[in-house]
């Protein structure tokens, strides 16, 4: 009983919005107004695909971040040694540089065997291992070289891992709460750290009945009223493509530039319009 009571209200709340009569110059025309609500342009719960104890949080709620900068740090002595045995190796360069002294021996080598063949000096199996030889340093040159190109792979590979402990900002907004504090255990369960939400645009949602809704245009301006008294232009962004069988309503979101930050999400705000007759 009490249930459908408030579906009903919400219906009529919805749907029969105040229609008011003006006068204007001897003229008098119906307006239509309906009433909505601010919502973020973009919210992140920000969360990470990495598990361990947050070592740091870096950001304080109501602190401003931009995309890409670290806002929390998870323990990384694991992935730093990693890192770090990694980067030792890729920086190496002993094996490849025995390799290619071994290849200029080798390449000295059967020359001068080249040059003793040639005046009968060397027979034909001398000529043919010095030739081997040669074949071989030529091949230890090449792993060596695979050998240093499989290290830098693998120092990227643990540079990655490294720079994962650290979360950054995907977005620029405000940290609007913070769900993990250090000493605290993040995992794939308990995995959202902090909510960034963007206020430098917001949203004017507004649920309109369906024989108005051929009034909205994406990209068409309408002026709204929000409760703090601020009168603000926004411009419809999407409409939606069903009716919502409870109401008859079809939702309209309209964006309004807040980089002057003098809107708050949350705040109620209205639309007047020609009625339909």
């Amino acid at each position: 009983m009490i249930t459908n009571t408030i579906h009903a209200t919400s219906r009529f709340l919805a749907v029969a919005s105040a229609v008011f009569l003006f006068h204007a110059c001897g003229h008098t025309a119906a307006v239509a107004q309906f009433d909505g609500f601010l919502q973020p342009y973009r919210q992140v719960d920000l969360s990470s695909d990495e598990t361990g104890i947050l070592q740091a949080m870096l950001v304080i709620e109501g602190q401003r971040v931009e995309a890409g900068e670290p806002v929390a740090k998870l323990t990384a002595d694991d992935e730093q040694v990693q890192y770090e045995m990694a980067k030792h190796l890729a920086d190496s360069r002993g094996n490849y540089t025995a390799a290619e002294k071994m290849l200029e021996k080798r390449q000295t080598v059967f020359s001068q065997i080249e040059q003793m063949h040639a005046q009968q000096h060397a027979n034909e199996n001398e000529l043919l291992r010095a030739e081997l030889e040669l074949e071989m340093a030529a091949a230890r040159l090449v792993a060596a070289r695979d050998e240093i190109i499989t290290h830098n792979f693998e120092m990227q590979s643990a540079k990655i891992r490294l720079d994962r402990r650290t979360i950054t900002a995907p977005i620029s907004g405000i940290v609007s709460q913070i769900h993990c504090r250090e000493g605290e255990y993040v995992s794939p369960v308990r995995a959202e750290i902090i909510t960034i939400v963007n206020v430098d645009q917001l949203y004017a949602v507004f649920n309109v009945p369906s024989n108005h809704a051929s009034q909205f245009v994406v990209g068409k301006t309408f002026h709204i009223n929000c409760f703090s008294g601020n009168s603000v232009a926004a411009v419809v962004e999407s409409i939606g493509v069903a009716i919502d069988a409870e109401s008859g309503t079809i939702q309209v979101k309209l964006v309004i530039d807040n980089s002057a930050q003098q809107l708050r999400a949350g705040d109620s705000c209205t639309l007047m319009i020609d009625a339909i007759p």
